[in-house]
């Protein structure tokens, strides 16, 4: 069930902490105990390793920040983006059932197409001296179309994704306005930036209107650069919800109070952040949750080329009444973890990939706590078991539960019973290899092997059979999830000076397992998916 989810309830959770460590811009340093100076760019994110490897235009925001200046004195940049992306799919049957067993539900096969418009602006300022270091300012707007839009969200959808202006003094870094959200390896929030080793097409919808500061406890002693002495930082912050995979509904009104830390050395990051969620829906329901991540990463680069072993842990607790039991007419509690581990060693031309990871679940949802806990939408493993296959089943559950011959009316919170293709309940393991046997060409493959960590348990056949665990087509007792192989081409075309073409085609079969059988024990049907995108960039 979605509101057992609490990846959303800290997705506005960004990097706060990097708001000093990761700017691209570097200070030079004061002489006195106060000056911050921003690290430099030499240890940003993973990205950084395979920039040559993935040309992708796809970024997580409007443009990258602009170095300072090398020369003493101060300076302005402007820089301004365009971006236009297309992307088609195609699905074969999904399995499911009605209400009633004898009521197939043949969910497909579906196709649809989006379309998205970005654009985008961004100016800084950057200064050798005096109080203030560093400025940026950003702007960016949205404009999506999906011909079969994926509900809750309408057919047209504008947003403002990027507002905000960012304050780099010797007192710390001051950050007001829009902005994305992304911490470690993304379980929890993710921005929709582009991940080289990771199959289909990311959303990028997540945003909050935040009002943060950060510092480098360091520079209170160190009369240089405190990052020499000790890259630490830490943060807070408070945010208002925008739109994120929780607060999807009208109506929707959520915040965050965040505090986090984060050590970003050369070749160890790791942090660490706790945040409260408060939200409420448009009928007075509510939720408050706190959750605990940590993250660590390690990335040594070699003339051969690199490697890199990261991890992410988490863990939820809470409340909410948007569902309600009748041990609980108040509501639920909530109590979820997930995590995920990743090998990843490559060069140039080429790059592998080993992840294993979980989701907690839930085989017993009436008992008073919720346990299945979901990833942010845009962190794919695979591209069919989880991100079409799942979310149709758990779209018609929801469909089901608020069926009139079962509630009369629908019951509060069935809308939140849909995953939107989020990875839950689910232990798994994930190898990719990304070969580039040419310049502008890119194919990937992989792998997905997945079963629950506790029996499944569709919300609605599992209400049906009186809290006992059962599938979505009938079966009882069962974990396993299946088998998927996923592979995908990219091509890449730089047209002129800061314009870059993309063009991609990913394509996967899933192989359902044991827990999608029906109750006579019959196996459900392969699913295969076809998606195509386009997308053309400009950078000026």
């Amino acid at each position: 069930m979605s509101l057992q989810s609490l990846h959303a309830y800290c997705a506005a959770a960004a990097t706060i902490a990097a708001l000093v460590l990761s700017n691209q811009a570097r200070a030079q340093s004061d002489p006195s105990p106060a000056a911050l100076p921003v690290a430099p760019s030499a240890v940003d994110a993973p990205a950084a390793a395979t920039a040559e490897m993935h040309p992708s235009v796809e970024t997580p925001t409007a443009v990258e920040p602009k170095a300072a200046p090398d020369e003493p004195h101060s300076a302005w940049h402007w820089r301004h983006s365009l971006d236009q992306r297309f992307v088609g799919e195609r699905a074969s049957v999904v399995e499911g059932l009605g209400p009633e067993a004898s009521e197939a539900a043949r969910l497909g096969p579906t196709s649809g197409m989006q379309a998205r418009a970005r654009a985008g602006t961004q100016v800084s300022y950057a200064s050798p001296d005096g109080f203030f270091r560093h400025a940026v300012g950003e702007l960016q707007v949205q404009l999506r179309y999906w011909d079969q839009p994926w509900a809750p969200l309408p057919a047209t959808h504008n947003a403002l994704l990027r507002g905000r202006v960012e304050l780099t003094t010797t007192a710390g870094q001051f950050t007001l306005g829009r902005s994305a959200s992304v911490w470690g390896l993304g379980l929890l929030a993710t921005d929709g930036g582009y991940d080289a080793l990771q199959f289909g097409a990311r959303q990028g919808e997540n945003a909050v209107t935040r009002l943060g500061w950060a510092v480098l406890p360091a520079s209170l002693w160190h009369k240089g650069d405190p990052l020499e002495a000790f890259p630490l930082a830490v943060a807070v912050a408070y945010d208002v919800q925008a739109h994120d995979d929780l607060a999807r509904l009208p109506g929707d009104a959520a915040t965050n109070q965040i505090a986090a830390i984060l050590y970003r050395g050369k070749q160890v990051q790791t942090g660490a952040y706790a945040v409260r969620r408060a939200q409420t829906d448009a009928d007075g329901l509510g939720l408050a949750a706190t959750v605990v991540d940590g993250f660590v990463r390690y990335r040594r680069q070699t003339g051969l080329g690199w490697v890199e072993i990261a991890a992410e842990g988490l863990y939820g607790w809470g409340h909410t009444g948007w569902l309600k039991s009748p041990n609980q007419p108040d509501g639920l509690d909530l109590a979820q973890w997930g995590g995920a581990a990743r090998v990843e060693v490559g060069r140039r031309r080429g790059a592998l990939r080993f992840e294993a990871g979980g989701a907690s679940a839930d085989a017993l949802p009436l008992n008073g706590t919720l346990r299945s806990f979901r990833f942010a939408t845009d962190y794919h493993v695979g591209l069919v078991m989880f991100g079409q296959a799942q979310r149709q089943l758990s779209a018609q559950a929801a469909h089901n539960l608020a069926d009139p011959r079962y509630s009369g009316s629908a019951p509060a919170g069935v809308q939140r019973v849909a995953t939107w293709g989020a990875v839950t309940q689910a232990l798994y393991v994930h190898p990719v290899v990304r070969l580039q046997p040419y310049k502008n060409v890119a194919v990937l493959l992989g792998g997905v092997w997945a079963q629950s960590p506790a029996d499944v348990a569709d919300p609605f056949r599992t209400f049906l059979n009186g809290g006992k665990a059962t599938g979505p087509r009938g079966a009882q007792g069962k974990r396993g999830l299946g088998t998927e192989l996923d592979g995908a081409v990219e091509c890449t075309a730089h047209l002129l000076d800061g314009l870059v073409a993309v063009a991609r085609v990913d394509a996967g079969v899933w192989f359902p397992g044991d827990a999608y059988d029906d109750a006579a024990g019959g196996a459900m049907a392969a699913v295969g998916v076809v998606q195509g995108q386009v997308q053309v960039r400009a950078d000026f």
